[in-house]
This record gives structure tokens, C-alpha cells and sequence, in this order.
């Protein structure tokens, strides 16, 4: 005979947990055949080996922006990537700035694995921009996987193999504008969503200021940080480019790295550093971006581009982005932080319904869904997202309604806190005397 046999004791663990917003993944949502659905790899070398032994070459946009994100120092440990139901038709149209003797106009341009440097110098006979794009487009030649066409002062160039995409970087004298139509990818992002909803930030296989716009749109629906390059001309020209379309419509949770460069996939590189971080810890200004190339900016296309709500690549001494906003002119690390905390707070106050057998209509009981939201705002305080001094109120249960009490609606519970904000410009006024 044994105690048990006289006395049973049954012990049950309240510690059930939801599931944790995922704020570290990136979703590369990119055009393949490979797969249908949303598959999971590590950003690692034996991640990016993974991508090729499921069918991805080197030179698919997945794998150069899972690519980008693996270069990084430090980096998201892992990234998803989504299949789209047809692919954003590439179309990438080149402007010569000048006809000027002896002075050449070039690019280097990436289809898969293979870089190829085109270069044309204006000679005394080329009198017009088109006489020039006409000297371009023939020294294009015959690039595989790209067919190209002169019109009347342009060069366009069209990706003829739907998963192999163009990359144009070190562009020099050439104003760049993708006129890719959108392929439907609000609807893919939805399809993508729906198999599998477990990340947070969002980068496309597309240059496309129509695909960037809806994306845009989507990510700001459904509560996603998307990040977007445009080496669209446009973007450093005053109130012209995707970036201000964003801006107008006050678009929080996207930014647009506006740069000639195409190849450094600096979007998806900045996204895998920052998502590595702890949410409302770190400014997405001045930042280095492995494999990325700085833009040297006119003082005018500097001014445009931010006035816009684009982030720019620069190197003013050192190498980094400047402003590291969203196109709204917030900065990213709030938008990240006010994510982070709105999702935590969900969390915890939901922790504490699941985990109490019942919660009393009483200030006593109340006051542990207190302590919940507390609790996350003492973290965003250590996150360096908020300044210390919060805090947490609610009514008494007396003062609740009997139709609140009725429907056991706790109502008004309500927090206060400031955004610690972040340094990024220094002002310094000296004075030396004799």
C-alpha cells in the first residue's frame, strides 16, 4: 500500500503560451516553379545551399535576396520564401544624359551568373541623345536571357525567361525607368499569407514602382514591414517616384532604398540585419550593407530623393544609409517598436485570460492584466523603445457599466509612454580664439 492509494493529488500547470508574433523573418515572395507555397530555410551557407538543391540557381532574385541577407553582420537567422502565380514581366528602360564627345555612357548588367560591362562614347557625330541611345543599344549586342529595342531616345530592355531577371548596376550617364505592369502580387502576398502568416518582413523579386506601390498597400493592411528597391530615375527627381506615392498615402510600414545599384539587393540586405535586432532597439540609419554600392548623389538628387521618403545609400566619409525612415517619414525603428509592442501586448493580456481559470469582476483580478501590460512596457523601456515613466490606468469596477459587466468586457484600461526617439544628426559649434 502507498500514500497514493489513500490520498490523490492531480496537479495542472497553467502555463499555456499563444504563439509569438514572429518579428525576425523576411518573406522573399519571388516568381518560381520550384514549389508551390511558403518553405522555411536558414540564413546560413547551408540555407542558401538548400535554395539551390530545391532548384533555385545563383542568379534568381530568392537567391540574391536571401543572398544579401546571409552577407550581413549580424543577420536574421532564418527567411521564408513564397511562390508567385506569374511573373512581374521585366521591362527596363534606359535615357542617355548626354551626347557629349568622348564621354561614355555605360552599365553593367546581371542575367543569372553572368555580368556583362556595355559601354558606348558619343563621337563628334552623335548630335542627339538619340543618336547616342542608338550607339547604346547596339553595343547591348546580343545578351542571353535580354532582348533590347531603340526608340526614339531610349534603350529597352526585356527579360526574356521569366525567373531570370535583369540587375543593372555601376550605372553611369543613363537615367533607368522599369515600366513593369503588376503582376497580381497583392493577390499572390494574400495566397502567400494565408499558407503560412508566421513572418514580418516582406521583400519582392521586383523593381516594378506598380508592384512596390501594391505591395506597399498590402503590407500596410496587414500589419507587415515591407522593404523595396527602385533604381527608377524618378525617385531623386522632386515629387516624382514610387517612394512619394507611397508617402502621400501616408504609407508607415514601407521603405524604398532608391539606387542605381540593382545588383546589391540593398533592401533585402538592410531588412536581414535590422530583423535581427530586438524591436525598437536600433535605428535603420547609418548602417553598412555588405554588398551594396554607395550612390554618388547630386546635392539636388540627394535632396530629392529624401524629400520623397526614399533612404539613400551614400558615402559621406563612410559608407551608410541616411535617415532609415519609412516613406511616411516615420522612422522604421517606431514603426518595428510600435509592432513589437502591440503584438506583445495581445500576447500577455491573452496569457493571462487563457492561463486563470476565471478572472473576477474584481479590482483585485483586474489588477493582474495591470501587471500584463506593465510588464511589456517595462520591456520596451529596456528595448530602448520607450522613455522611462509610463504608465498603466483603469477604471474601478464600480465605475464599469452593467452592459460592460454584463458582456465581462473589461473596458479602458489605457497606458501612457514616450518614444525614446534616436540620435542621428550632430550639430557642433565651435569657437577658437588666438
Amino acid at each position: 500500500m502507498s500514500i497514493a492509494d489513500t490520498v490523490t493529488v492531480t496537479i495542472s500547470v497553467q502555463d499555456v503560451l499563444p504563439a509569438i508574433a514572429n518579428f525576425g523573418t523576411p518573406l522573399i515572395l519571388a516568381y518560381h516553379t520550384n514549389f508551390v507555397g511558403v518553405r522555411e530555410y536558414e540564413a546560413s551557407p547551408s540555407g542558401l545551399t538548400a535554395l539551390v538543391a530545391d532548384g533555385f540557381t545563383i542568379g534568381h532574385a530568392a537567391y540574391k535576396k536571401a543572398a544579401a541577407i546571409v552577407a550581413q553582420n549580424p543577420h536574421t537567422d532564418k527567411f521564408k520564401v513564397a511562390n508567385r502565380a506569374a511573373a512581374n514581366a521585366q521591362t527596363i528602360t534606359l535615357t542617355p544624359k548626354w551626347f557629349t564627345t568622348g564621354k561614355p555612357v555605360s552599365f553593367d548588367i546581371t542575367v543569372g551568373a553572368i555580368t556583362t560591362h556595355v559601354s558606348y562614347t558619343p563621337l563628334v557625330t552623335d548630335t542627339t541623345i538619340d543618336l547616342v541611345a542608338t550607339g547604346l543599344q547596339t553595343a547591348v549586342g546580343t545578351i542571353a536571357g535580354v532582348t533590347d529595342s531603340d526608340t526614339t531616345g531610349e534603350v529597352t530592355l526585356v527579360a526574356t525567361v521569366p525567373e531570370v531577371r535583369m540587375y543593372l548596376s555601376n550605372v553611369v550617364g543613363l537615367d533607368i525607368a522599369d515600366t513593369s505592369a503588376d503582376a497580381g502580387i497583392a493577390a499572390d502576398l494574400a495566397v502567400a499569407a494565408a499558407a503560412d502568416n508566421d513572418w514580418f518582413g516582406l521583400l519582392i523579386d521586383s523593381n516594378s514602382p506598380a508592384e512596390i506601390a501594391a505591395a506597399g498597400a498590402w503590407a500596410l493592411s496587414n500589419e507587415r514591414l515591407f522593404g523595396a528597391l527602385s533604381p527608377n530615375a524618378a525617385e531623386f527627381v522632386s515629387a516624382t517616384g514610387v517612394a512619394h506615392t507611397m508617402k502621400l498615402t501616408t504609407n508607415t510600414n514601407s521603405y524604398v532604398i532608391a539606387t542605381r545599384d540593382m545588383n546589391g539587393c540593398a533592401e533585402a540586405g538592410l531588412m536581414g540585419r535590422q530583423l535581427s535586432r530586438t524591436p525598437g532597439s536600433t535605428t535603420w540609419a547609418h548602417k553598412q550593407i555588405a554588398g551594396a554600392i554607395a550612390d554618388g548623389l547630386t546635392a539636388a538628387e540627394f535632396a530629392n530623393a529624401r524629400a520623397n521618403g526614399a533612404i539613400v545609400y551614400v558615402n559621406d566619409g563612410a559608407v551608410h544609409t541616411y535617415d532609415g525612415w519609412a516613406c511616411s517619414g516615420r522612422y522604421l525603428d517606431v514603426t518595428q517598436g510600435i509592432a513589437w509592442l502591440r503584438a506583445r501586448i495581445r500576447e500577455a493580456v491573452l496569457i493571462v485570460l487563457v492561463n486563470a481559470e476565471k478572472l473576477g469582476f474584481t479590482n483585485a483580478d483586474a489588477a493582474t492584466i495591470d501587471a500584463a501590460v506593465a510588464g511589456v512596457l517595462s520591456q520596451g523601456e529596456s528595448n530602448k523603445l520607450l522613455m522611462p515613466g509610463w504608465s498603466v490606468t483603469r477604471p474601478d469596477v464600480a465605475a464599469v457599466s452593467a452592459a460592460n459587466k454584463l458582456g465581462r468586457i473589461f473596458p479602458d484600461i489605457k497606458f501612457k509612454a514616450v518614444l525614446q526617439g534616436a540620435i542621428q544628426k550632430v550639430i557642433i559649434d565651435g569657437t577658437l580664439t588666438v
